[in-house]
Formats: structure tokens, sequence, C-alpha cells
């Protein structure tokens, strides 16, 4: 499951026999709560050699007789060092599919 998730930081993609990503994320009901949230973080270089952050935030609420999850944020952002972060993109609810090949340098 791991490279999965590697796989969805860098492109929204969740893995196949999820439920459009419902099964990736912790079942709600499992500990007494509608609501989970649940992020993920990538750190990596670019093809140059600048750090580079992939961010996304979800959550999953469970209804009735449903499940229902959202991407909340995607973000990528530019390490530059302490306190010189530069945010490359910022999306919410899935906008920023795709955008990670943008910062390949």
């Amino acid at each position: 499951m791991d490279i999965f998730i590697f796989r969805y930081a860098a492109t929204g993609q969740f893995p196949p026999n999820t439920n459009k990503g419902q099964a990736f994320v912790h079942d709600p009901k499992l500990s007494d709560k509608s609501v989970v949230k649940a992020a993920v973080r990538l750190r990596f270089r670019n093809t140059v050699g600048q750090v580079m952050m992939c961010r996304r935030v979800m959550q999953l609420t469970a209804k009735p007789k449903s499940m229902q999850l959202k991407t909340l944020d995607s973000t990528i952002q530019e390490h530059r060092g302490a306190g010189h972060d530069v945010q490359a993109s910022h999306a919410t609810h899935g906008q920023a599919e795709g955008q990670a090949a943008e910062w390949d340098g």
C-alpha cells in the first residue's frame, strides 16, 4: 500500500479497489465518529534538485447509507530553507490534480 500513498500525493489518483478512495482513509465507524480527516505529505527533490513538498488533506464523512470523501486541500510547495518556503500551488476539492508535473523543473 505504501507505493499507492506516493502516487496519491503526487497525482491525486487513489489506489485501485478503494471505492474512489473511501477505503483509503480510516473508516469513521470504527472510531464512533461521523467525520475522519487524513493528510498525506510527500517531500522530494525535483529534476533540478529543488526540495518540494506535496500535501493533500482529505475528509471522510459517514452518512447513514454511504460514505463521502472530499479532498479539502492540495498544496505544492518549494522549500528554500528555514522560513523561506514558496507556495507554488494551492487548490481545494481536487483542483490541483496533475499540477505536480508543472513543478518538475
